[in-house]
Order: C-alpha cells, then sequence, then structure tokens
C-alpha cells in the first residue's frame, strides 16, 4: 500500500492582500458614500428653510396691501425658486410653495410659506441606502412673519 502525504495548503499568497482589501473597501465606501449623501440632504434641507424665510418676506413685502405696484402671488414662488440657487436650476430640488395668509386684506396678520421640495439623491450606493429605492426624499419647511402693516389711507 502507498502512504499519501498529508493536505497542506499552497504556498503561494501572492492575491490575498487584495481579496482582504476589496472586502474591507467595500463597506468602508458604503459608508462614505451615505455619510455624503445625508450631508447633501442636509444642505437641501438647509436651502428648503431659507427658501420659506425668503418666500415669507418676499409675501409681506410685495403682496398687497402694500402700496404702489405691488406684488403677486407669482413672484413670491420666484422669489422662493431664485433663492435655492444652483440647487433649483439643476433640478436636484423641485419645489412646491403654499403661501397662506391668518387674515386676507388686514395689515397685521401672519403670512406662512411652505415649501415643499422633492430632492433626487444622486450618490452612488448612498442614494439607495439613504433614499430608498425611489431615489427621492421630500423636503418641507415653513415659516411665518408677521405684516406689520399700517394704513396707508
Amino acid at each position: 500500500m502507498i502512504a499519501r502525504a498529508p493536505f497542506t495548503l499552497p504556498r503561494d499568497r501572492r492575491g490575498a492582500v487584495a481579496v482582504e482589501f476589496a472586502i474591507a473597501i467595500t463597506p468602508l465606501l458604503l459608508c462614505f458614500f451615505c455619510f455624503y449623501q445625508v450631508a447633501l440632504i442636509s444642505t437641501a434641507k438647509m436651502f428648503v428653510r431659507h427658501s420659506a424665510v425668503v418666500g415669507a418676506r418676499a409675501a409681506i413685502v410685495i403682496m398687497p396691501p402694500n402700496p404702489g405696484a405691488a406684488g403677486t402671488e407669482a413672484d413670491v414662488h420666484r422669489a422662493v425658486r431664485a433663492s435655492a440657487g444652483t440647487w433649483g436650476r439643476t433640478g436636484t430640488l423641485e419645489f412646491q410653495e403654499r403661501i397662506t395668509d391668518s387674515e386676507p386684506g388686514s395689515e397685521n396678520s401672519n403670512v406662512t410659506v411652505a415649501v415643499t421640495a422633492t430632492f433626487k439623491c444622486g450618490v452612488p450606493l448612498g442614494k439607495n441606502v439613504v433614499c430608498g429605492q425611489g431615489g427621492t426624499t421630500t423636503l418641507t419647511d415653513s415659516a411665518t412673519l408677521p405684516k406689520q402693516g399700517a394704513n396707508y389711507q
């Protein structure tokens, strides 16, 4: 009978470091992309808040009963979109605004502008984990300012 040698592992380990690197870098990249996507969403939330404040300010300044060539609701919508800068121009944020006056026609009422924006996530890997399968998230904020009006008669 022939005696067999015990099974031994090959001594050649040239690809081991590459395999270990691939295993280690995958979760690290996923974490990095998720953190980056969350940072973008936080920045977009800040822009939505700023757009709501700008819209409320525009509404109390240019809408009736202010004297002179008063603006319209369309001017308030334009101010909200312009305040988002490149976020609004590139289509990353799509805005919907709602303007509410607590006492229409009164000089001393509160004006509330609610801004809802759809944020399109675009970071590879991060958008699926943070934003879900649709790749979008909805950001909502509102601002209320008093008209602080005066009787112009």
